[in-house]
């Protein structure tokens, strides 16, 4: 990760990292995180709940949030004193990826539903204004990059349904709507493959058809490939919407380990990326 804290200078904990454009000779590989939704995605736990180590800047992750980069930090949920899964989907990444610089970029626009505002080309109709909003803000991202790193897109996680689970039609709409959302956007990026982590929305009974939803969300992890699932069921609920500060803590952590299942392939024991003779070696003791 030395090469990414050199590229970049920090002005104390809630300033932006300012990113020079002067091209390297040789551009860093940076696996770049996708992270949107509603507001379960922009997140609701208080800073002060976090375990110290996680209250600080991680200077080892980058993120791009509100049309800036800066390193991973706490602050970037509903209010400057609040966070999201963000924090420990980082964490978790980078302990999970130590070859490797990574960055996340977030948006997230509470109350959007997949059926207007995330609706995606393929369904039909207008395509969303939330939908539209997230492009341009990873292409202003990736470009910002330039000259500098190398980004290739990693994977892409999504905290949304809510929105949709008020009314009938939406819920019915939705596992078709999601199929379209994540094929629009590996179309996007050229990334037939990219991995997609659903989060599912929780049990909570405000959302009026949201047993629906919840199954949409299920079929598709299970029909789409290199598409998972979190479960959020037994997440406590600070209010009767959205995630408490331990449940945000847990859903990142459950979003990194769906995207690790996703990008290691099965029986990669030393998680270099190919099953060969040296995960045998470990498997077998040799």
């Amino acid at each position: 990760m030395s090469g990414l804290l050199k590229k970049c200078v920090f002005f104390a904990c809630t300033a932006a990292v300012v990113l020079p454009y002067t091209a390297t000779s040789a551009a860093e590989p940076l696996q770049v995180f996708l992270l949107a939704g509603q507001s379960n995605m922009r997140g609701h736990g208080y800073n002060s709940d976090l375990p110290p180590e996680l209250q600080l800047p991680q200077e080892d992750v980058l993120i791009y949030h509100n049309g800036a980069w800066g390193y991973l930090r706490p602050g970037l949920g509903k209010d400057m004193d609040r966070f999201g899964l963000e924090v420990t989907f980082g964490r978790e990444t980078a302990d999970a990826m130590p070859g490797d610089s990574i960055a996340l970029i977030k948006h997230a626009d509470g109350g959007t539903s997949l059926a207007v505002d995330w609706r995606p080309p393929s369904a039909g109709g207008q395509t969303g204004t939330a939908y539209s909003t997230f492009l341009q803000i990873v292409d202003d991202a990736l470009a910002s990059l330039d000259g500098q790193y190398q980004p290739q897109i990693a994977g892409m996680c999504w905290m949304q349904g809510e929105a949709d689970s008020g009314a009938l039609d939406m819920a019915n709409d939705y596992e078709q709507n999601l199929v379209f959302f994540i094929q629009d956007m590996r179309s996007h990026f050229g990334l037939p493959q990219m991995p997609f982590v659903i989060g599912q929305i929780s049990e909570a009974e405000v959302w009026t058809y949201g047993e629906i939803v919840r199954t949409a969300q299920l079929n598709v992890s299970e029909t789409i490939a290199q598409t998972g699932l979190v479960v959020t069921s037994d997440l406590q609920l600070v209010d009767s919407w959205h995630y408490d500060s331990a449940g945000q803590i847990a859903l990142g952590r459950r979003f990194a380990a769906q995207m690790q299942e996703l990008l290691q392939p099965k029986g990669d024991l030393n998680r270099d990326g190919v099953v060969n003779f040296l995960d045998y070696a470990i498997l077998t003791g040799l």
